[in-house]
């Protein structure tokens, strides 16, 4: 009945849903961001700040920089002018990734704005586009921040309004909160999977018992009920943790209202 091994775990997870291969993973690229009344240096260090933004996130695979310039220089592809819509479309087909963000870095007056869209590169068709603004450039790695959080779908906070909170509080506090919020993925992520373990005991514990004999039958019904009771017990624990992220989120906000 040995053969049975191999059937039954993988009936085990496809029933389970584990995601085995990176479910809801999105690969995606990020062009430089066109520079509009700011320096070009400037508008590729807040490209970067983006990159970050969308790895913290867990929701995109994202292609570095340098792994970008290498394929399309062997693909003798120039980037140079490559701001249009069509051309991101072609660019992501190079690079072989489903998504592109493609946008600009722009001042008028006061104000920074950070504007991008995330192209579809399979049907050419904008699937958002976001927009991000401060007044000053030490506010706009926060801005950076806040887009790519938006991009994954993410609830993310605005930066506040000019004259409320000083620039350091305004960093420290956003910063915070960009933080609070990818935790907040992330454990619910965890409180997921835990019940997919929870599952997957069961799964095995009650199929072994019913297709093994013997020691095999041990087996699986020890390695089922410690997966079964392993579950719960990191449910509770990441429902703790999310309960704390949770306060921490509203009394950060809370701090950020009163400045006003």
């Amino acid at each position: 009945m040995r053969w049975k091994l191999p059937i039954i775990i993988l009936f085990a997870i496809g029933m389970s849903g584990v995601p085995v291969y990176g479910e809801d993973v999105v690969t995606v690229a990020v062009m430089n961001l066109d520079a509009r009344n700011v320096g070009k240096s400037d508008a590729v260090i807040i490209t970067g700040f983006i990159r970050e933004s969308l790895v913290k996130t867990d929701k995109f695979k994202v292609l570095e920089r340098e792994s970008m310039e290498e394929i399309l220089r062997e693909q003798r592809f120039q980037l140079t002018g490559c701001t249009s819509q069509e051309c991101a479309v072609k660019t992501g087909k190079l690079l072989n990734v489903r998504q592109m963000v493609v946008g600009s870095l722009s001042k008028l007056g006061s104000k920074y704005y950070i504007s991008v869209r995330l192209v579809d590169v399979q049907d050419s068709t904008i699937l958002m586009a976001e927009t991000a603004e401060c007044f000053s450039t030490d506010e706009l790695r926060n801005a950076a921040e806040i887009i790519g959080v938006k991009l994954a779908g993410m609830t993310a906070p605005s930066l506040p309004e000019e004259g409320g909170l000083s620039p350091y509080d305004k960093d420290r506090l956003n910063r915070i909160l960009n933080i609070l919020y990818v935790q907040r993925k992330y454990y619910r992520r965890e409180v997921r999977n835990s019940w997919i373990v929870t599952g997957l005991g069961l799964i095995l514990g009650i199929g072994g018992v019913a297709l093994f004999e013997g020691n095999d039958r041990l087996v699986f019904a020890g390695l089922g009920g410690v997966l079964a009771v392993a579950g719960p017990v990191s449910v509770n624990k990441n429902y703790d943790l999310l309960r704390e992220i949770k306060q921490d989120i509203n009394v950060t906000l809370v701090r950020i209202n009163l400045a006003f």
